[in-house]
């Protein structure tokens, strides 16, 4: 169930929201690092309306703690720069939450009025599809993986089960995105106030890219 915050961020526009998501990412990896963490924090602030995202991006670090760790002990052994290793990190750890975001806000009726209205564009429509089925097996994994879990402690072979009973579900998964495609109707309205934050995030953007602030 979706708390209001984050079913407020579910009702922006699909297409608007995909192109400040693309957007964010093409300037964050432009901008000076200083800068970078100013739109860090701006975003960070933004999501700090919904304590779930948060939390869930929070999980997400835990997971990738030894990469992390690896990248630090890397920089020991050759000894690289710690600064550009944290910078790596932080980098990550920002795309991540950016990750999060999307997968926990975006709207799937969404998805699939646009999968369904957008057939005759092939490359659009691969694309649609497979945001559509990169959530639907994220959700498999993450269910498959909790039932192992209630079973045994060890996390190793819960992983392997996991990922490996959902590869050999691939099929219907197709199944499930392309009979949802064909039965979904059109019926959905977005939230002028929630796409606002999206130009007010794309404004504070350009304006850092061009230095305004």
């Amino acid at each position: 169930m979706r708390s209001g915050i984050e079913h407020f961020y579910s009702t922006q526009n699909i297409r608007f929201k995909l192109f400040t998501l693309i957007l964010t990412i093409i300037i964050s990896l432009d901008l000076e690092f200083n800068r970078f963490l100013i739109l860090y924090a701006v975003l960070f602030h933004f999501f700090l309306a919904d304590l779930r995202i948060l939390l869930s991006w929070l999980k997400a670090l835990n997971l990738i703690l030894p990469l992390f760790s690896s990248l630090l002990v890397f920089s020991i052994l050759f000894k690289l720069e710690l600064s550009d290793q944290i910078y790596t990190m932080v980098r990550i750890s920002f795309y991540l939450l950016l990750s999060v975001f999307i997968t926990r806000t975006i709207d799937h009726d969404q998805l699939l009025i646009l999968a369904r209205n957008n057939k005759n564009r092939k490359i659009f429509y691969q694309l649609v599809y497979f945001i559509l089925a990169t959530l639907e097996i994220s959700r498999q994994l993450s269910l498959k993986f909790k039932i192992c879990r209630n079973k045994q402690k060890n996390i190793s072979p819960c992983v392997y089960q996991s990922i490996s009973s959902t590869f050999n579900d691939l099929n219907s998964v197709n199944t499930t995105i392309n009979n949802r495609i064909d039965e979904t109707e059109n019926k959905f309205r977005t939230n002028k106030l929630a796409n606002f934050t999206l130009i007010l995030i794309i404004l504070i953007e350009v304006l850092l890219y061009t230095e305004l602030i």
